[in-house]
């Protein structure tokens, strides 16, 4: 008796077919966050990166004995800046002190500093897109306490890192 083969029926491809919809249904919400996923870390990334060059960079300042500088002050045989015993946040300072390949940088004042993967962000006119986009970070050096003679008193600040991810 010979069997012949003659593949498959309708209701197993229309079975198929119905399953791998579903399986495609499922697993593409999954591929597409993987790409948010990234993007967030790589953000988290730049975070770390940023806290271990102020740390290099306020140790050469407390070894130079500028920790408590109220103004942009170039570290000797360096060209590294400080203010507020911290890197100073101006866009060509981060670059000096960090590898930032693959970031865009707006520093709008001395002491703040937008962070984005985006590459179109050149100027204060283009805050606009970071806050569409909200997938960015917003880093700020807080002013010191002064007394009455301008000179710092308690501890010094930390940068504020705000994380802005719900664009990613």
């Amino acid at each position: 008796m010979r069997h012949l083969s003659r593949g498959f029926t309708l209701i197993e491809m229309i079975i198929v077919i119905v399953v791998l919809g579903i399986i495609a249904v499922t697993a593409v919400p999954r591929f597409l966050n993987i790409s948010s996923d990234s993007r967030i870390a790589a953000l988290d990334g730049f975070v770390a990166a940023f806290r271990a060059a102020d740390e290099m960079v306020r140790s050469k300042a407390i070894m130079h004995g500028m920790e408590y500088t109220l103004e942009r002050t170039q570290i000797p045989g360096t060209d590294l800046y400080v203010i507020f015993g911290h890197m100073n946040l101006k866009k060509e300072d981060v670059e000096k002190a960090m590898d930032v390949s693959g970031y865009s940088l707006l520093s709008v004042t001395d002491n703040s500093l937008f962070v984005s993967l985006r590459d179109d962000i050149k100027s204060s006119e283009d805050l606009s897109k970071l806050s569409k986009h909200g997938c960015y970070l917003f880093i700020k050096l807080p002013r010191p306490h002064n007394n009455e003679d301008g000179d710092i008193t308690g501890n010094l600040l930390d940068h504020e890192i705000t994380k802005i991810y719900d664009g990613c």
